[in-house]
């Protein structure tokens, strides 16, 4: 496209694009910080079967990463239509996935697997073409770093409304609907307005870029669906045989075994062991997220002074590093406003960065193969990863909060919960933080070396001469 060929992103292409990050989170964030309180303290189910619900869900996300991610890549312009028509039914399937059902136990858990599933199904076909896209917007990697803080920041206030507002909603149409159920399935039913209306001003945000552009269209080659298949694990495959793309990978898994655990904790922990009311919380989720409009300019000096990699693995290491000093106090209220703010550095750099990095492996790909393209494809690793570190941390944080003696339905807990839930939240995870900052250490793609593998593709494709020289280490 036209655009791609400019270093510079208008304001209005930067943020009629990142609306799609708004479609994103007020599935993912309801999901991670609700699902598995609406599930044991609506619908009355076991917290150990509720963890293994939404690791399944979230598990069946990361298989289906790859496959969008390759039909994604097959056909001009398929991304931004997969956004538009995609959103339709993930905003179908947050309702549902909300909806208090109470058939039978077998039964019951059978529809919300069935919700699961289509709920992060079509979370990866909005989700994987959305970030995916920045490539067809810029080759420049610095605008491409700031797309990711602009998009970050879009996120925050998503998330804002997301991660605050529910207990608030839930309580409201509570009084409404005549039942804490029936608040549930109203809120989720306004968040999926907003999806499809975010979305829809995204995918409309892509096609006026595409107006004009100069690339060729690509032939669609028709295969069948053995050789399809054939295919796309061939070019899966070709992605994850690139080592900075399996370090990049496991890294992912690692950070959202900690995210995925501490997401589904995080109300439990503040109203069982700090002792916040339903509101208290929803005021720390505003504090927490209203808070990271504080850290994004200190990450945008730090990438420009350094790179994204130092950014990421300093951000990781402070945020371990207090949560574990802060145990000692941190039921106490000041304890637990400063793990608050110091989880921050990692979710925020998390938040603006990692998406990121795959842009600098889709330029090292396309330099290992030939002038051939998967951006959809290297998109899909890290979010595939992303799912699968939350699902391991879900499924873990179900089995932990069982440990405890945890009763949803009881008015007031067992002696042990509260001490058993900072030891877990606060201690045993952090451990998955820190080995986070240290796999991300072996990672090699910086700033210098895109550039010179872009200059090299540059020059191959108009048939001169190139070097290796400052990228020979990371093939």
């Amino acid at each position: 496209m036209n655009e791609r060929n400019k270093n510079k992103v208008g304001f209005g292409t930067k943020l009629g694009y990142s609306m799609g990050v708004v479609a994103d989170t007020m599935g993912y964030s309801i999901f991670y910080s609700y699902f598995s309180v609406f599930l044991t303290t609506v619908v009355g189910v076991n917290a150990a079967l509720a963890g293994v619900i939404s690791a399944l869900g979230i598990l069946w996300d990361g298989i289906t990463d790859p496959v969008v991610g390759y039909l994604a890549d097959k056909k001009a312009h398929r991304r931004r239509k997969m956004i538009q028509w995609g959103s339709l039914f993930y905003a179908a399937a947050v309702v549902l996935t909300y909806v208090s059902v109470s058939f039978g136990e077998t039964a019951q858990s059978a529809y919300y697997i069935i919700c699961c599933l289509a709920f992060w199904l079509f979370y990866t076909v909005v989700c994987v073409p959305f970030y995916s896209a920045v490539p067809e917007l810029t080759d420049d990697y610095d605008e491409r770093t700031r797309i990711g803080s602009f998009r970050a920041t879009m996120a925050t206030f998503a998330n804002l409304i997301t991660m605050a507002s529910p207990m608030l909603l839930v309580s409201f149409f509570g009084k409404w609907t005549g039942s804490a159920a029936g608040g549930w399935t109203m809120t989720a039913g306004l968040f999926g307005v907003i999806i499809v209306i975010t979305a829809t001003i995204c995918a409309q945000t892509l096609k006026r870029a595409e107006k004009g552009g100069s690339e060729e269209e690509v032939p669609a080659v028709k295969l069948s669906f053995g050789e399809a298949i054939g295919d796309m694990l061939k070019t899966f495959a070709s992605v994850l045989k690139l080592k900075q793309a399996l370090i990049l990978f496991v890294a992912i898994v690692v950070c959202n075994i900690y995210r995925g655990f501490t997401s589904n904790g995080f109300t439990y922990f503040f109203i069982y062991s700090v002792g916040w009311s339903g509101a208290q919380v929803s005021f720390g989720y505003a504090v927490l997220v209203a808070s990271w409009f504080l850290y994004f300019p200190l990450i945008n000096l730090v990438c420009k002074k350094w790179d994204r990699k130092v950014c990421l693995i300093g951000g990781a290491l402070i945020s371990g590093i207090v949560r574990l000093a802060v145990i000692p106090i941190v039921t106490t209220t000041v304890g637990a406003y400063i793990s608050i703010f110091s989880s921050n550095f990692l979710t925020c750099s998390y938040l603006a960065l990692i998406f990121s990095l795959p842009y600098d492996v889709g330029e090292l790909y396309e330099y290992k193969n030939n002038g051939r393209r998967a951006d959809s494809t290297i998109q899909s690793i890290p979010l595939m990863a992303q799912k699968m570190g939350a699902a391991v941390g879900a499924l873990i944080w179900g089995i932990a909060l069982d440990s405890t003696g945890f009763d949803g339905t009881a008015a007031v807990q067992a002696e042990g919960v509260s001490s058993g839930l900072v030891s877990i939240y606060m201690g045993w995870i952090t451990l998955a933080l820190l080995a986070y900052a240290f796999i991300l250490g072996f990672y090699k793609m910086n700033k210098s070396r895109t550039k010179k593998i872009q200059e090299a593709n540059a020059a191959r494709k108009a048939g001169k001469e190139y070097s290796e020289e400052g990228f020979s280490d990371v093939l």
